[in-house]
């Protein structure tokens, strides 16, 4: 990795102070009090950010895992534990850099992606996790997967390890109970039959077999009697055939029929080592290992007997060490661990799909899982009762597999994502149930299901697919929820209709339908009136943030940097920036005009002079909308000037905006539309003539500040 040397960016963007107080907290942290800063932040509580702002805070994190990375030797398999300190550290580093890759502009700035390739090596369970959780992030980015493919040849071989086939089947279904379809269902689907609960005592009776097929060529006997490796009994000639044996799941090994090697005795000669296939079938409760010990410590002790028992070369000792961690999952009865593996088995093959082509990821994954993407779609069933976590990692690889184009219709019918009785519209319906009760699901799992609608309304008719299940009422309803926790996923709600609303013709009317403008226009009112609340009993910083400013000129980046305050929380900053977006683009749409004839004798008019004379309260983004939309409504439909005049909206906007006009290019661009609205008639002409408004909006051109931010792009 190389240091990111860049120090500021060229636009004017500023961050919140919260998250500059965050950065130097970071930045000021020893390194075994990282955790503890970043502890409270499972979420992301800011509006969208700028990696920019995060560049100390990046190269710290790298710094931290390089050390990391060297004390525990990482460069191979990890081969003592974290101690408790570095381990939550790498947990806190890792999850917070997702949620910076998820939530900021200028991604292609992080720069880690060695060392996550180095993570991969490591033997806790958690810490791959973030690490292919992050990857996956980083892969879906076409600027990372450059990054990516330098190290591909090495990562996707560990890659296709995590993302292999487990073969539990053929020990678990025998003894299992397949009298009801349900049943029969789960064990006709391994997913189904690992993520269900009721089958711990199943897998830890029969499922605890370190089972690994490989081919040890020539070159590696070589190698192996270079460095001096003890011989076994002829391992690859003394082969014993047996039924129970699997395939071992390597995707290294020979086209030979599957066997079983002989154990060799330990008061008897040993051969020289020879090439040919060496299958390894093993239950752990044979190994003798240490039960008093941890599943790692067990882990290096089985690692360690079939490594010398079997004279593994040292490029399957990856491979091995998986197949032994997940058999001990099962012998121990450790669901957690189970469900930790799985996980990174599925976020394993949704990384691939983003490094493959469709020609590559076919070749190398899905001929040995052809039905990957269906299986891991049967775990969202209800009635497999799958942990939240996994649904979640489901979800998130669903994202990834819809870029595969080969697995679309797939998945699509898998979801049944057209019926209205499908597994997609349970989920759905689910989380938006309690209209006034807390979130339905975690944080997590929520932002997993709104990448995937968002990749999905993206993709191939998804868009239609999903108005065709009735999505939208579901939609339309989220929008009247009124607890605190449901505020971002609200906002995600409105994102998702206004996009459908802009790409499927449908959509409209079944908006309508649901009544879903006059939903619109109240949850519009409700949140207005409760900024403005907010507002009221922080007059301090009303103040403040409506007088002008000097904007820095950026000397020192990290010490002269202007920090921008905000009243409102960063969730009701968002849903008040979306549900005015969607309202912004209907009334841009000639075509609904006729269907938002009477919006001017609904509360719209009363709410946007409210926000009209709350400049600090909203920011600027949100007042320029207001300002557009007041003027859309008098440009559809010129008759209602004077219902908006008598609401006093063209007079509240002309005296604030001769106070201040907000440092920002969407407002000074609405101004003029509003204006030749405004001058229609009469009154309207006599109120412009009176006011000041053409003079501050000629000041803001010889203003340098106002000049530099108009030079600024989106």
């Amino acid at each position: 990795m190389t240091k990111i040397k860049k120090l500021h960016h060229k636009r004017l963007n500023f961050p919140p102070q919260d998250a500059q107080t965050l950065r130097e907290q970071i930045e000021a942290a020893p390194t075994d009090g990282i955790h503890d800063v970043l502890k409270p932040y499972q979420e992301w509580p800011f509006v969208r950010g700028d990696m920019y702002h995060w560049i100390p805070t990046l190269n710290r994190f790298d710094e931290t895992m390089a050390d990391a990375i060297e004390k525990y030797k990482l460069s191979g398999l990890q081969e003592s534990d974290f101690d408790h300190s570095t381990q939550q550290t790498l947990v806190s580093m890792l999850h917070f850099s997702r949620l910076l890759l998820e939530n900021c502009i200028n991604r292609n700035l992080y720069s880690s992606v060695d060392r996550l390739d180095s993570l991969l090596n490591t033997s806790d369970p958690e810490v791959l996790e973030c690490t292919l959780r992050l990857l996956l992030r980083a892969s879906q980015r076409w600027s990372y997967q450059r990054d990516l493919r330098a190290n591909q040849a090495l990562m996707s071989a560990r890659l296709m390890t995590l993302a292999d086939p487990w073969h539990t089947k053929k020990d678990i279904v025998p003894h299992a109970d397949k009298d009801t379809a349900e049943s029969a269902a789960s064990h006709a689907n391994e997913f189904r039959l690992l993520a269900h609960d009721k089958n711990t005592n199943l897998l830890k009776a029969h499922g605890g077999v370190v089972r690994y097929q490989f081919f040890r060529t020539a070159e590696d006997v070589q190698q192996m009697e270079a460095e001096g490796a003890a011989p076994v009994d002829s391992m690859a000639v003394s082969l014993d055939t047996r039924k129970k044996t699997g395939d071992g799941g390597s995707h290294r090994r020979a086209p030979s029929k599957k066997s079983h090697s002989h154990q060799s005795d330990a008061g008897r000669p040993s051969s020289t080592l020879s090439e040919g296939l060496v299958s390894i079938h093993t239950p752990v409760c044979d190994l003798g290992l240490d039960h008093a010990a941890g599943v790692s410590a067990q882990m290096r002790q089985a690692f360690d007997k079939l490594v010398a028992q079997h004279s593994v070369p040292r490029a399957h000792h990856f491979e091995l060490r998986h197949r032994i961690y997940v058999a001990l999952a099962f012998a121990a009865g450790d669901s957690e661990l189970r469900y930790a593996l799985l996980r990174a088995r599925i976020y394993a093959a949704a990384i691939l799909s983003q490094l493959m082509n469709e020609r590559e990821f076919k070749n190398a994954f899905l001929s040995r899982e052809p039905n990957f993407t269906a299986d891991i779609i049967g775990v969202l069933q209800p009635e497999v009762h799958a942990p939240l976590s996994v649904q979640t990692a489901v979800f998130l690889a669903l994202e990834s597999l819809l870029k595969q184009r080969s697995e679309v219709s797939g998945a699509y019918v898998a979801l049944n994502a057209s019926a209205n009785h499908g597994v997609l519209m349970f989920i759905l319906r689910k989380a938006f149930t309690d209209v006034d009760g807390p979130p339905a699901f975690p944080y997590e799992l929520m932002s997993a299901l709104y990448f995937f609608l968002t990749a999905m309304a993206n993709n191939m008719n998804g868009g239609q697919l999903l108005v065709s299940a009735g999505v939208v009422p579901v939609f339309v309803s989220a929008l009247k929820h009124t607890h605190s926790q449901q505020l971002r996923s609200i906002g995600r709600a409105a994102k998702l209709l206004d996009y459908l609303i802009s790409s499927t013709s449908s959509t409209f009317p079944a908006f309508c339908s649901a009544n879903g403008i006059a939903t619109l226009v109240d949850r519009i009112h409700s949140e207005v009136m409760s900024a403005v609340a907010v507002s009221d009993a922080n007059p301090e910083a009303a103040a403040d943030l409506t007088s002008p400013v000097t904007l820095p000129r950026f000397p020192d980046y990290p010490k002269q940097l202007y920090r921008r305050r905000e009243i409102l929380a960063a969730e009701q900053i968002y849903l008040l920036k979306e549900l005015f977006k969607l309202l912004t683009h209907l009334v841009q749409q000639p075509s609904y005009n006729d269907r938002l004839r009477n919006l001017v004798e609904t509360t719209l008019p009363q709410t946007l002079r409210t926000v009209l004379n709350h400049p600090a309260a909203f920011g600027s983004n949100v007042y320029g909308m207001a300002i557009s939309i007041s003027a859309m409504l008098v440009h559809n439909e010129p008759t209602s000037l004077p219902i908006i005049q008598e609401a006093r909206l063209p007079e509240t906007m002309l005296e604030n905006l001769e106070k201040h006009v907000p440092y920002n290019s969407d407002v000074i661009m609405n101004i003029p539309g509003a204006l030749g609205a405004f001058c229609l008639n009469d009154v309207g002409m006599e109120q412009v003539r009176k006011s000041n408004i053409i003079g501050s909006v000629l000041r803001v051109f010889s203003d340098p500040d106002f000049v530099r931010i108009l030079q600024e792009g989106d």
